[in-house]
């Protein structure tokens, strides 16, 4: 059976049969997102472990926003607290 298909329905107009679709298959399938969660979680700690050798050359962009944040903490010591 094909889904209904309507441009005029409204924003809060229930399917046919059923409209719980999204929350049962993620039910179902909560072992494969977490271990997902978990390979991802692993990946992203090596970029703590095997941090770059060396800096990226700076850009124009990296410049003013280095610049920009030596302004603020000059005037952070230099503030009246």
């Amino acid at each position: 059976m094909w889904p209904k298909l309507s441009t005029s329905a409204g924003s809060y107009e229930r399917a046919d049969i059923t409209s719980d679709q999204y929350y049962a298959w993620t039910t179902e399938n909560i072992p494969v997102i977490q271990e997902g969660t978990f390979k991802a979680a692993a990946f992203l700690e090596t970029f703590v472990a095997y941090r770059r050798a060396r800096r990226r050359r700076a850009s124009p962009v990296d410049q003013i926003f280095e610049s920009v944040k030596e302004r603020i903490e000059k005037a952070k010591q230099g503030a009246p607290q």
